[in-house]
């Protein structure tokens, strides 16, 4: 069923004693107000309107937006919509040159073309001058390197402990969050809960609950209750795929992490070139052959574990106070930044989540009962800080029964500060290996062909 949007009321929103002693005031804020809405195809669906003395999604004053201020920038210097490029005609070129997949040696050689250089006389005559044209753009989020130096196994002729140096080129994820916060091209994005009903009892109580875009989940509702009056909830959703490796000069790879946000609609999300997902960092990869065999996956674990608490360490602060931050729509809101999804394969969420492949990162189930569910007795979810206890407690020397149990590994998780997240419960399923590989490769095909042997159910 295909889910209107539900108007947004403008109303006047009261400063509260809560705001004001974070130095914020409410100013023409908005918020929803519970109504019907028309559904193009089955009617009308109903909304339960959140707490009103909470103000969620509450914008304290009004702003300029990215493009205005572009705008404002491009009129006080005078330039022109295609600046830096000398006319239009150079920046269309420029962007089939940047679109087109072409090398740099391609490009090198259009460039030295006897008509190119005639009739057209670019203002770049090769690629560099092509790409400092292209760096002088409005750009997002600045890129940073944070080197990690690690100790070796093998001891070098002089007799000191050798090192090598891995370096992780990552973003801001704050000033990532502001990129995608403040984007109008995204359209419409939620900044509080929503319940959404399909229809509603004689005494006016929503039925037939429906769940569509994150806003209409349990996890955005619960967590802002938990919020100070007046916060803003900007979900995160991670990805990362370490099959993706991207390769660098030499023989130096690295696997992309990227950001999205649940404030946008899915569908939007879902397109690659909507911008509604940024690229947050890549975390190195390396052999570790200068480490003995039993510790090359420890150290490794360690080391995406490291990279992802080092870009994520402003969300510790982010998710309890909050940031104040110019949305799409023109108004400042205080954000508060939480890891609400991770996307990534199995084998991926286990490293994540700190087990062992053969487990669920999930529950709790025996690694050799996973796939026989048992409904009378379901296995226990994961807990986090049980998770943390059990995991400090084998870094200090002790040896806690339940490390075996739960199949853990010892590893410092990422997520161990980061304030609402649960770990466990943020993995979305696995296409690939839970649905492909998993019921179908494993079960019905199984079923299948055992039925057309004549020996099946």
């Amino acid at each position: 069923m295909k889910i209107c949007p539900v108007r947004i009321l403008p109303q006047r929103l009261g400063t509260t004693a809560s705001l004001q002693n974070r130095g914020l005031e409410i100013n023409g804020g908005r918020a929803a107000s519970v109504e019907e809405v028309e559904d193009e195809e089955e009617g009308e669906v109903y909304e339960q309107e959140f707490p009103e003395e909470k103000q969620a999604g509450a914008a304290y004053r009004g702003c300029k937006t990215q493009f205005e201020q572009l705008r404002e920038e491009q009129k006080a210097n005078g330039w022109e919509p295609w600046n830096p490029f000398k006319d239009l005609d150079e920046w269309e070129l420029a962007r089939w040159m940047a679109t087109s997949g072409l090398s740099q040696g391609k490009m090198t050689e259009f460039l030295k073309l006897k008509v190119i250089q005639d009739k057209v006389q670019p203002s770049f005559t090769n690629t560099q001058t092509f790409f400092e044209l292209i760096d002088s753009l409005p750009s997002g989020p600045r890129w940073s390197c944070t080197p990690f130096v690690l100790t070796v196994d093998k001891v070098g002729l002089d007799g000191e402990q050798k090192t090598m140096t891995l370096e992780f080129w990552h973003r801001n994820i704050l000033d990532c969050v502001r990129e995608l916060l403040g984007n109008p091209q995204l359209g419409d994005q939620a900044f509080e809960p929503r319940r959404i009903f399909t229809s509603k009892s004689e005494a006016g109580v929503g039925v037939n609950r429906e769940y569509s875009e994150m806003c209409t989940g349990d996890w955005w509702w619960e967590t802002q209750l938990k919020l100070p009056i007046g916060a803003t909830i900007c979900p995160l959703i991670i990805a990362s795929d370490s099959t993706q490796l991207t390769r660098f000069s030499g023989d130096q790879k690295a696997w992309a992490v990227y950001l999205g946000s649940g404030n946008s609609d899915a569908d939007i999300r879902s397109k690659a070139s909507s911008g509604a997902t940024v690229l947050l960092g890549y975390i190195p990869v390396a052999k570790m052959e200068m480490f003995a065999k039993e510790r090359r996956s420890e150290i490794i674990h360690q080391l995406f574990h490291d990279c992802m608490a080092t870009v994520l360490q402003p969300l510790k602060d982010a998710g309890l106070d909050g940031v104040a931050v110019e949305c799409y729509d023109g108004f400042v809101r205080m954000i508060h930044a939480i890891l609400a999804a991770y996307i990534a394969d199995y084998p991926e969420q286990c490293l994540v989540a700190c087990v062992r492949e053969n487990s669920c990162p999930i529950c709790l189930v025996n690694p050799r009962q996973r796939g026989e569910y048992d409904k009378d007795n379901p296995p226990d979810p994961r807990n986090r800080d049980d998770t943390l206890r059990v995991i400090a407690a084998k870094s200090q020397g002790e040896h806690p029964p339940e490390f075996i149990e739960q199949n853990l590994h010892l590893t410092r998780p990422f997520w161990q500060n980061l304030p609402e997240t649960d770990i466990f419960s943020s993995f979305t399923p696995d296409l690939l290996h839970e649905i492909h590989n998993g019921v179908f490769g494993d079960h019905i095909v199984a079923w299948s062909s055992a039925a057309m042997e004549g020996v099946g159910p």
